[in-house]
């Protein structure tokens, strides 16, 4: 709703509003403006018209006027993870040694340790697939904290980060119905500004764009 996401103006439902909106950005911060466009909603096909305006410095594209009622634009079915069933928690003493075992791949620590433990267990069949990612994010150390901003009511991220023995793992989404706690994972129905903690790792996945005050 509110930064990259939108359509470009020269796609066939946006079209240029006229001189641009003195506006300040809410990336950059900068007041100049390089255009105003009218961009409709199309992934539920409301079709409801909304104002953006292209930032003259950064090119980012907010909208103007951020709804009063925007937990409507974010029903249930917006939501689309799925749990990882490739990546499930097991039990304490597995995540344990699963962690014992994955931990070289994340702090470069800990290889003997590693070598004891894959001997007891085998690390989830997933982990190939999500290790990648997790290296990419910045997941360096299983003792520290990681915040999924906007992770919807199934946090599959932070699910498969516990099937490999991190703890310290909160979701939040201010658009989900209630708190919910998936395979040992909680999620508050709370903002970002509303969390109180330290974090090594803090996602926006896909929801920066929906943050109404990004910087």
């Amino acid at each position: 709703m509110t930064g990259i996401a939108a359509r470009s103006p020269e796609a066939p439902d946006a079209h240029v509003a006229g001189p641009a909106r003195d506006r300040r950005c809410g990336v950059c911060r900068s007041t100049t403006a390089a255009a105003s466009v009218q961009l409709r909603e199309m992934m539920f096909g409301t079709r409801e018209s909304f104002g953006y305006t292209i930032c003259g410095s950064c090119g980012t594209i907010g909208i103007d006027d951020v709804p009063t009622d925007l937990g409507r634009h974010y029903p249930a079915r917006y939501h689309y993870e799925r749990l990882p069933e490739d990546m499930l928690p097991g039990g304490a003493l597995h995540r344990a040694l699963v962690g014992l075992a994955v931990r070289p791949h994340f702090s470069g620590t800990g290889h003997l340790a590693a070598r004891v433990a894959r001997r007891l267990v085998v690390p989830p069949a997933g982990f190939r697939r999500w290790r990648g990612s997790f290296q990419r994010w910045g997941v360096r150390s299983l003792r520290g904290g990681v915040l999924d901003v906007g992770c919807g009511p199934i946090p599959n991220r932070l699910i498969a980060l516990r099937a490999l023995g991190f703890t310290n793992l909160l979701g939040v989404d201010p658009f989900i119905e209630h708190d919910v706690v998936v395979e040992g994972v909680a999620v508050r129905k709370q903002r970002i500004e509303d969390i109180d903690g330290r974090f090594d790792v803090v996602w926006f996945h896909h929801s920066l764009e929906h943050v109404v005050d990004p910087a």
